[in-house]
């Protein structure tokens, strides 16, 4: 099954429309510059999608930027040594994948949840170690009740 990054785009566009009237009151050039430069940094950002496959045998990680695939990435469950369960921020549940020769990945913030439900079965299926902190188990104790 796919899952998709619920980005915080209300930020985002809060900061763009920030920035875009802060314009009007600045009059240096090298100010100007900058402002534009961040900008910009805030449409790539609101452009930026994330998403992951769980599959029996393999993770895909992708990253795409308006639609066009920038990053691809299958990780094999051999590949994976460990799947962290933790709380993120003060009511987020999230996981950390633990690769062999790669980087760490944080998978939080993605919709449907259900997506920890699949990653705990998909390391029951491949023998991978999991762990799940206490205040993962709290969060998880409160969603299910």
């Amino acid at each position: 099954m796919r899952y998709k990054a619920k980005t915080q785009r209300v930020f985002l566009v809060f900061m763009l429309g920030i920035a875009i009237l802060s314009i009007s009151v600045s009059n240096l050039d090298l100010f100007f510059y900058c402002q534009m430069t961040f900008i910009v940094f805030l449409l790539i950002a609101l452009t930026i999608n994330y998403e992951i496959e769980v599959r029996k045998e393999r993770i895909s990680y992708t990253i795409q930027l308006a639609k066009i695939q920038i990053f691809k990435k299958s990780i094999f469950a051999d590949q994976v040594t460990q799947i962290k369960f933790q709380r993120f921020g003060w009511s987020k549940k999230g996981t950390i994948l633990k690769v062999r020769n790669w980087f760490d990945i944080r998978i939080v913030g993605l919709e449907p949840e259900y997506i920890f439900k699949e990653l705990n079965r998909f390391a029951e299926e491949n023998g991978t170690s999991v762990s799940k902190s206490k205040d993962y188990l709290i969060l998880d104790r409160k969603i299910v009740s």
